[in-house]
């Protein structure tokens, strides 16, 4: 037979609960909670979670979807299907989306269970589209277990909160046990706030769970229950001892032994199981005196936490030991392969030993070593023999500084490879030199190459314009000195033909710990005209006059400009430009039109100077 009977016990709802409704309900099937967590804007409900309790089981949870104001549902929820727990004891959602209309929507919900007896819960919870927010996000007791406990919640609210109250009942029932009262607010920022309750209670051994009310300050409320938590009996570690307080690499398991018991009685507790509260793969049970023993693994740890895990009527119970551990003496070996130039690869590499608490050196391995010039760094792991080796490119000159960094079982230790000199290599860019009026200038830019690849200026360095007319045996033939971007110019008097380069002699050691390398410029040669003339001369006019000579030393396709400059003008003009052939020849045609003088030009270029011919007059008749 199917019988309606009231329903106490209040609901939660994320949004705000009315004070319920009076309903009629069996005692064995309960409504015990409703919540969601929100509305979207469309009305789509945001978890939808009714729990519910019977001893018979439940079988069906419908919910109705009634608008306020009215008396009939606009809709129902008949999917709802459980999600957790059992059917004497579980959670149950819906299948599918649930929409509810603008405005306020109660929902009343109806829970059956296999005796066919029902729980009806009107006005259950209920939402407004849209909506304020008033919601409890985390809910449960505060304090061990195994005594007095507060009760604690955080709300999450869009408006004040007016009160919070809580109260404690037997688990799955509505049965009150205590009453915690009214809450504090302990903190809270941005609509979240913490409360707990003023003062804690104290029940017997059991299962219990909090249910909680707030109130905005319209009035309008929210209830919630918390998850079943057991209230159970003290226990007592008693005699608790350990064989080792201090520990090394060598010896990392401590042996720990003790008894647990009653703390009323003093009676001891047997087979409870105590394990490594780190890990769960380390664990015994107590003897029927209450005793048990522990070997631990301190690696990694000072602290040593035990667990005896609850039993019975009994509650877990946690205990810790401490040790210390004692560093082991090290020592590292460095070396560095020969290297000459600022950027080359370097090998370093040795070994990291450690003692043992017999005073014998043994191999570390696994460990890193972190090798450092100024800024440049590199991290080596050892391997089995203890031995690491790295390579990286060396930033400048000086001893590399290894370093172990050590830990809880291995003290620091730090040594210098031997020193290891290079120099930066230096070199010239953008050179070139020209010739004017008896002189010759050489331009360019002194750089030198850093470990990353990139070119810095030398800067403020001396430089030397040397000259031989060999090719064989420089001369100085004149200082000067880059500015700070590496640039330099330097003019010297070319009284001869001959070949011109700048050189830099590096900075002294003694000045700086990474020198620069010597640098030469590219070698610039002079030109000369060693044959030249115009024939034939006298010649008639109309007839072809042939310029002709030799340039040299330069290679075939030198361009050679030709001039001419007529009797009383002062102006040469350009006629044509000839090209060298292998040797160094030229030649080139003309048709005489008047008296005057012939000359050749190689302006330069590349590296080679320019020059000039003499001068060859030709009488046109």
């Amino acid at each position: 037979m199917r019988r309606i009977m009231p329903v106490l016990l209040s609901t939660a709802v994320a949004g705000a609960l009315l004070p319920a409704g009076t309903a009629v309900a069996d005692p064995g099937v309960i409504v015990l909670q409703t919540s969601m967590l929100d509305v979207s804007q469309s009305g789509a409900l945001r978890y939808l979670q009714v729990r519910a309790a019977s001893p018979a089981g439940v079988a069906k949870v419908h919910i109705g979807l009634r608008a306020s104001g009215a008396d009939r549902p606009y809709g129902s929820v008949d999917d709802m299907r459980r999600f957790r727990g059992t059917d004497a004891n579980g959670e149950w959602q819906p299948a599918g989306t649930v929409t509810v209309r603008p405005g306020r929507t109660y929902l009343d919900v109806e829970v059956t269970d296999r005796d066919g007896d029902t729980a009806v819960k009107r006005d259950a919870a209920f939402v407004d589209l849209p909506g304020d927010r008033l919601t409890v996000t985390s809910f449960g007791p505060d304090g061990s277990l195994d005594g007095p406990f507060h009760a604690r919640l955080t709300v999450g609210h869009s408006r004040p909160v007016d009160r919070v109250e809580a109260r404690l009942v037997k688990a799955a029932t509505d049965v009150a046990v205590a009453d915690f009262g009214r809450l504090g607010a302990t903190g809270g920022t941005g609509g979240v706030t913490s409360y707990r309750s003023l003062r804690p209670v104290d029940v017997p051994v059991g299962d219990y769970e909090i249910v909680a009310t707030v109130w905005d300050d319209r009035g309008d409320r929210v209830e919630r229950r918390s998850q079943p938590f057991g209230r159970r009996l003290p226990v007592a570690f008693a005699d608790l001892r350990q064989d080792r307080t201090v520990v090394d690499a060598d010896h990392t398991g401590v042996a720990v032994t003790g008894r647990l018991t009653d703390p009323a009685t003093g009676g001891p507790l047997p087979g409870v199981t105590v394990r490594d509260a780190d890990h769960t793969g380390v664990a015994t049970r107590t003897g029927a005196d209450g005793r048990f023993a522990l070997t631990l693994d301190a690696r990694d740890r000072v602290q040593l936490p035990i667990v005896a895990e609850g039993h019975g009527a009994y509650a877990g119970k946690s205990a810790h030991v401490e040790v210390v551990h004692r560093a082991l003496a090290t020592r590292l070996s460095a070396a560095a392969s020969p290297v000459t130039r600022v950027g080359r690869q370097i090998t370093l590499s040795g070994k990291l030993e450690r003692q043992d608490a017999a005073g014998a050196w043994r191999v570390l391995a696994g460990q890193d070593v972190t090798l450092r010039l100024g800024e440049a760094a590199v991290t080596a792991r050892t391997g089995a023999d203890g031995r690491y080796s790295a390579r990286t490119a060396v930033p400048a000159s000086g001893a590399w500084e290894a370093t172990f960094a050590g830990n809880r079982d291995f003290k620091p230790v730090r040594t210098l490879t031997g020193a290891v000199h290079v120099q930066y290599t230096a070199g010239f860019q953008d050179f070139g030199a020209t010739s004017a009026k008896g002189g010759v200038t050489a331009r360019g830019r002194l750089l030198r190459t850093l470990v990353t690849g990139a070119k810095a200026p030398v800067a403020n360095r001396p430089v030397t314009l040397q000259f031989s007319a060999d090719g064989r045996t420089w001369t100085r033939a004149k200082d000067g000195r880059t500015d700070a971007q590496g640039r330099f110019a330097v003019s010297a008097a070319a009284p001869r033909t001959g070949s011109w380069r700048v050189f830099y002699d590096g900075i002294d050691s003694g000045v700086s710990d990474t020198p620069d390398t010597l640098a030469y410029s590219p070698v610039v040669r002079g030109t000369a005209f060693t044959r030249f003339g115009a024939a034939p001369e006298p010649v008639r006019k109309g007839r072809t006059i042939t310029v002709s000579g030799r340039l040299g030393p330069v290679a075939a396709g030198t361009a050679v400009q030709i001039y001419f400059k007529a009797d009383h003008s002062t102006k040469w003009t350009l006629l044509a430009t000839a090209e060298t052939g292998a040797k160094g020849l030229f030649s080139k045609g003309f048709k005489a039109s008047k008296d005057g003088s012939w000359k050749a030009v190689h302006t330069g270029g590349g590296l080679y100077l320019g020059s000039s011919s003499t001068t060859d007059h030709v009488d046109v008749r």
